[in-house]
Order: structure tokens, then sequence, then C-alpha cells
């Protein structure tokens, strides 16, 4: 109905100026103005039906078809840092000032005046999830990013935790035609789920209290440069870039938290951490026993040091260490011998 308002509209009004035109024509207006305020009028009423001429918001990129054929771009990234290179077909760095671009009259950009031979493309939009009605919405336009939240549920973590991760990641696209007509306009979908193996590979290696540890804000964190590398090929694999034409700009951690675990999992976990637990004491006491075993050493070493300095200090250190050693017997008895007169002392029996 709105349409058909619009059309009704716009069709009076340019019949309205041309009658206008003609009458006065003679006094202040030229023929050439009529046409070129015409034209002007004709341009911007057909724009809204993108059919020869559209709107492109800044950002954004219209893609041109002949038949069912990639015919093109109508870039407008200015002021993005990127530009639209026509001969490699992918989006480059460098702003688009610096580079040929498509010129458009106040906004209003060019398709072609061969319509419907040639045309804009429309796809289903791409929600990163199957649409809930059958009838899914249609887009004729192409952002050059697009950012959406990733909800990665049951990471499994190294100690057998598992967590809930909120992820925000903006994609960039890098080759409209391949995002776009390869695989029917699902990109997000595609970039989404490998963007959940990549976070599950992240933790698969860690342990809770490691995971929370790590620094994972800012796009120079270890957790965004991690998500980043499925943008390259690794070992013969085709990397997001090749693979659906975009890549991943921008991976930030938002939050997390322990997923719900059935009673067999929640039964498992507590007897690993009861054993980390466990593990962990033995550690620490064996180090105990080897700090002090370290103390005892050196504080014979420093008594032998002392008594090799001193006339006849080597007797009374010998003298000591037997002393020590019958006081610490815990034996039947104990035979003192190798050069001089054996003896034996008989360990005193406990009294009833």
């Amino acid at each position: 109905m709105k349409s058909i308002i619009w059309s009704a509209v716009w069709r009076t009004c340019i019949f309205a100026l041309l009658v206008f035109a003609v009458v006065w024509h003679q006094m202040w207006i030229t023929g050439s103005t009529v046409v070129a305020i015409a034209l002007l009028v004709w341009l911007i009423y057909v724009a809204q039906y993108e059919k020869q001429t559209c709107y492109v918001p800044t950002g954004t990129l219209k893609l041109a078809v002949e038949g069912e054929s990639f015919a093109g771009a109508i870039p407008n990234l200015s002021g993005t840092g990127f530009h639209f290179d026509k001969k490699t077909g992918n989006i480059l760095q460098g702003d688009e000032k610096d580079f040929p671009h498509p010129m458009n009259f106040y906004g209003i950009y060019l398709v072609s005046l061969k319509y419907p031979l040639r045309q804009l493309h429309v796809w289903p939009i791409d929600y990163g999830k199957e649409p809930e009605k059958e009838d899914a919405l249609y887009t004729s336009t192409l952002p050059l990013f697009h950012t959406c939240k990733i909800l990665v549920e049951g990471v499994e973590l190294a100690d057998g935790s598992k967590i809930n991760a909120l992820v925000n990641v903006t994609f960039r696209t890098v080759n409209p035609a391949l995002a776009v007509f390869a695989h029917g306009g699902k990109f997000v979908t595609l970039g989404t789920a490998s963007v959940k193996g990549v976070v599950a590979d992240f933790g698969r290696d860690k342990t809770y209290e490691k995971f929370t540890s790590l620094d994972k804000e800012g796009e120079d964190s270890g957790f965004s440069m991690y998500v980043k590398k499925i943008n390259d090929d690794v070992g013969g694999m085709a990397g997001l870039e090749k693979a659906y034409g975009i890549v991943v700009h921008k991976a930030e951690f938002e939050s997390f938290s322990l997923a719900e675990a059935s009673p067999e999992e929640q039964a498992a976990l507590t007897a690993v951490r009861v054993a980390k637990s466990h593990a962990d004491a033995a550690v620490e006491k064996a180090r105990e026993i080897t700090t002090l075993a370290t103390a005892e050493a050196n504080a014979l070493e420093q008594m032998l040091e002392k008594a090799l300095a001193k006339t006849g200090g080597m007797e009374a250190y010998q003298t000591r260490i037997i002393g020590d050693s019958i006081a610490n017997f815990k034996g039947g008895a104990l035979s003192i011998g190798n050069g001089g007169l054996p003896f034996a002392v008989a360990a005193s029996k406990p009294t009833a």
C-alpha cells in the first residue's frame, strides 16, 4: 500500500512539474532546464526502488548481476579505510577516496540503464542461524563489517570443567562475490561455526583456574590472536578468507560461566579436583622435606668447616656425630668399630 501511495505522489509531482515548465518556460525556464529537472526527479524517484539507480549506505556495497552472474559491485566505503578493487574483486586496505570508485549524484548511484538485463542482486538475510519463519527477509546490501555475539556452549577444559563462553566477533568482508554467491549469503553462519570450533580448541588444554587467569580482553590479547588464526590456511585447509570470502576482523571475550553438568559429570569432575588437590599437597610436602634436608646439610657442612679450622676440632666433631647417632638409634644394638675397640650399647627397653 505504501509503495502505491508513493508511486502516485511521485507521478503527480513529475506531471505538475512538467506542466509548470511548459507553461512558463518562455519566461525564465529553458527547455534544457526542464529536461534536467525532470531527469533529476526521475532519478530520485526510481532510486528508492533500486532499479536503474539506488542508494548505498556508507560502509556497505550493492552487488549487480546480469542474469544470475555477478556483474560488479557498487561500493560506498568512504571513511572505512578500505576500498573495492575491481581488478581482484577484493576489498583492500586504503581509503576509497584515494582510489577509483563509482560516482554518485547526491548519494544516488547508477546501477544500469539496461534494467532488467542488469539489476541488483538480493539474497536472504543471514542471522547466523536458520530463520524461525519460512519466509526469510531479503536484502541487497552487503556490510563491510558484521558484528555479532556468539555463544559457545559446553567448552570442555583440561580438568573436565565445562563452560559457556560469550564472544563478540566482527567479521570483515574481503571477497563479496565469494561471500554472497558461492555460499548463498550464509557467510555469517559459516564464520560463526568456525569461531565456535576455535574457541573450543582454545580451552581444550587449559584448566579452569588457568582459563580464568588468562588475558582474554582487547584486540591484542592471546585469545583474540588465537581466534584470528582461522583466517589463514593451515595444513592444506583453507582459512576463512579463501573458503568464505570473510575474515575475523576483531574478536573479544565478553564473559563465561560454568555449564550445568549431569550428576555423573559432576561426580567425575569432583573426583578429578580431589585427586589434583591431593597431588598438590604431596608436592608441597616433598618441597618442605627437601627444604629441611637442605638446611640440615648446610648446618653440618658449616660445622665440619669449623672443626677442620681448629686444632683437635675434628675429634670433637666426630664425638658429636657419634653421640647424635646413639641418641637417635631405635634398634636393638649399635656396633661402632672400624679400627678402634668395638663395643655395643644395648637399647633400653620400654617400661610397662
